[in-house]
């Protein structure tokens, strides 16, 4: 079976961002789409409904029903049914879902700032929206918070 696609409703903005963090192909359904609409998109695209609305979720065909208001609850309620696998961990744009590629220099002045090209940080481009990620403070902190949810989530099988 290949990989689980997903789209997330207008009520898990974040919670989408963070799961395209650690790999999960998510499309984003803003509030402009209707009920209606997002159940079409995951039925022909062949797509899991991950949403606050417990209707919603009655309606779809495969769904996961968010009941956690906080969004680190958020994201252990959808890791004990989809762990993530580490090796896919910043391997998408958290803006529009595209595939992240690894740039080589040189970059040009316009695309990477100069303090980022001087320390040789590993630098990704997307794929789609060409937005430019690099390795820096915030992707560790990135990956420190969800080192701690998979503690949290292996200490609950204990």
């Amino acid at each position: 079976m290949g990989e689980k696609l997903f789209i997330a409703d207008a009520m898990l903005g974040k919670f989408a961002r963070w799961i395209r963090l650690c790999g999960f192909d998510a499309f984003y359904a803003d509030s402009s789409l209707t009920d209606s609409e997002i159940i079409g998109m995951a039925t022909e695209s062949d797509r899991i409904v991950i949403t606050r609305d417990r209707k919603l979720a009655l309606r779809t065909g495969e769904s996961l029903f968010i009941k956690n208001d906080e969004p680190d609850g958020q994201l252990l309620e959808f890791f004990r049914k989809y762990p993530p696998d580490p090796s896919r961990f910043f391997t998408r744009c958290t803006s529009c879902n595209g595939i992240l590629e690894e740039m080589s220099p040189p970059y040009g002045d316009e695309m990477v700032p100069e303090s980022v090209a001087e320390r040789r940080l590993d630098i990704y481009i997307c794929s789609d929206c060409h937005k430019i990620y690099w390795a820096g403070t915030h992707r560790k902190n990135i990956e420190e918070k969800i080192r701690i949810l998979m503690e949290m989530l292996q200490n609950e099988d204990h």
